[in-house]
């Protein structure tokens, strides 16, 4: 059931403009020369600017570790919310973990009321004190959900 407060398209009568999503090959990328790897970051860095989305095409990830990936998150995302609770982003001293269904707004003015999403904010584990850790401006900490 959606929110009573969801703003779909405020304004009545108008259509709102369908969206496109950038594809980026990625075929080239680790055989590539500099300039070609220098061109595919360019193009994912203003996707990502741009539209905050893009699709990889000829990334090489097999099937089937791209299909265990989502069963994982299914799974994950099935979990009761005390259980996700546990390792909740509001407890991570560098912003790593679940937030909940309007636990995330990306704009704040527009929805206060939070985004209509649930996530997990995850990352490599760079040790209990990587470099950035130090000067206490990390996005980097032990992974506390590694068993899930």
């Amino acid at each position: 059931m959606l929110p009573t407060n969801l703003r779909i398209w405020p304004r009545a009568g108008e259509h709102m403009a369908e969206p496109t999503l950038p594809v980026i090959d990625f075929g080239a990328f680790s055989g590539g020369t500099d300039e070609v790897r220098q061109k595919t970051a360019d193009q994912i860095d203003h996707a990502c600017r741009e539209s905050g989305f893009f699709y990889l095409a000829n990334h090489g990830i097999a099937t089937d570790i791209i299909a265990d990936a989502f069963d994982a998150a299914a799974q994950f995302f099935a979990l009761p919310q005390a259980e996700k609770n546990r390792i909740a982003i509001e407890n991570s001293p560098c912003h790593r973990g679940w937030f909940a269904l309007g636990g995330e707004a990306l704009d704040h003015r527009a929805h206060p009321e939070g985004d209509y999403k649930e996530g997990i904010k995850i990352g490599q584990d760079l040790g209990a004190e990587p470099p950035a850790c130090q000067s206490r401006s990390c996005v980097a900490r032990p992974q506390s959900m590694a068993r899930y």
